[in-house]
This record gives C-alpha cells, sequence and structure tokens, in this order.
C-alpha cells in the first residue's frame, strides 16, 4: 500500500524558525546599518568598496553552486569542504563560519553605536 503525504510535516519548532528570522534580519541589517559607517572611512571609494565586494560574493556564490551542482548532500558550505579537504577541514570551516557570524553581530553592534553617537553629538 502507497503512503500518500498530504501535510508538511511540522519539524521546525517556532523557537527555532524565530531564532533564524532574527539571524537573516541580523545578516541584512548588517547592509543597511554599515553603510553610513564605510562612507565615513571610505567617502569617495565606497562604491569601489561595494563593488568589490559584490565581486567576491559573486566569486563565493558560483563556487558553492559548482559543488552543489555535483554533490548529492543537502548540507552547507562546510560539508562541501569536508568531502574536498577532509573531515578536520569541515571542522575548522565550520567554526571558521561560526566565529565569523559572532564577529559580524559584534561589528553590528559597533557600527550602529557609532552612528548612534555621530546623530546625538551632531543634534547637540
Amino acid at each position: 500500500e502507497k503512503v500518500r503525504h498530504t501535510e508538511l510535516k511540522r519539524c521546525v519548532t517556532f523557537p527555532g524558525m524565530l531564532g533564524q528570522s532574527i539571524a537573516s534580519i541580523g545578516l541584512t541589517a548588517t547592509v543597511a546599518v554599515n553603510i553610513p559607517v564605510i562612507y565615513l572611512s571610505a567617502a569617495g571609494g565606497t562604491w569601489w568598496t561595494y563593488l568589490i565586494a559584490t565581486l567576491a560574493i559573486v566569486l563565493v556564490a558560483l563556487s558553492i553552486n559548482q559543488f552543489a551542482r555535483s554533490s548529492a548532500s543537502s548540507g552547507g558550505i562546510a560539508t562541501y569542504v569536508e568531502q574536498a579537504m577532509g573531515a578536520w577541514a569541515g571542522i575548522a570551516a565550520s567554526w571558521a563560519l561560526a566565529l565569523a557570524y559572532i564577529i559580524v553581530i559584534m561589528c553590528v553592534l559597533a557600527g550602529f553605536a557609532v552612528v548612534a553617537i555621530a546623530f546625538a553629538m551632531a543634534a547637540q
């Protein structure tokens, strides 16, 4: 007898979904919040900064796309690193990604503080 699946399996809990949503908002907000900070540092070079960053992101996306086509796994970048370079490299990639997320959050908060202080001082 064939089993028919007509309902979406509910495997993500509400706290898990909320955590993913907040994490996505944080990464998206980084771009918006850091524009004034980047302008203060780079002035006329701001557009070059964004152009170089966009090219780097496109190259990384193309690389991940190539790995995804040649791999049957549904894992992320750490899985691809593990398949290509071994278990220790996969573990290192996982830790590097986790640390990068923490560093990005700290940088966003620091950038927000710089902009907030600048606005507060300008308002005085």
